[in-house]
C-alpha cells in the first residue's frame, strides 16, 4: 500500500480509487503585532473555500498544539458536505486524522 504524505486526504467515489486529494496546510507559528502572543495559520486545498484560517497561543508551540482542533473541525464540516467520502490514508472507519471537539 502506497501512503501518502502527512495531511493528504483522498475524496473516494464509493469504493473506487480516489479522485481528488485535500490537502492540510499548517504555515509556522507567527507573532501577533503586539508580540505576547503567537498565531498558527493553516489552509485546507482541494475542497470547500481554501481560505487561510488561524489557531492563536501563548507561545508559538501552543498555537501549533491549538492549530490541530479547529482543522479536525473544519474536516468534518467538509467530510459532511460531500456524503462521507473523505478519507486520511489507511483508515477506513472515518477517522480524518485530526482531533475534534465532538
Amino acid at each position: 500500500m502506497k501512503l501518502s504524505p502527512p495531511g493528504v486526504l483522498h475524496l473516494i467515489e464509493g469504493e473506487g480509487p480516489s479522485v481528488e486529494e485535500v490537502v492540510v496546510k499548517i504555515g509556522k507559528p507567527v507573532p501577533f503585532p503586539d508580540g505576547r502572543h503567537y498565531i498558527c495559520p493553516f489552509q485546507i486545498t482541494g475542497m470547500g473555500d481554501e481560505e487561510t484560517r488561524y489557531a492563536a497561543g501563548i507561545d508559538a508551540v501552543q498555537a501549533l498544539q491549538l492549530v490541530m482542533i479547529p482543522i479536525g473541525g473544519y474536516l468534518v464540516r467538509l467530510n459532511q458536505s460531500c456524503g462521507g467520502r473523505l478519507r486520511w490514508d489507511g483508515d477506513e472507519h472515518g477517522d480524518l486524522g485530526f482531533p475534534t471537539l465532538e
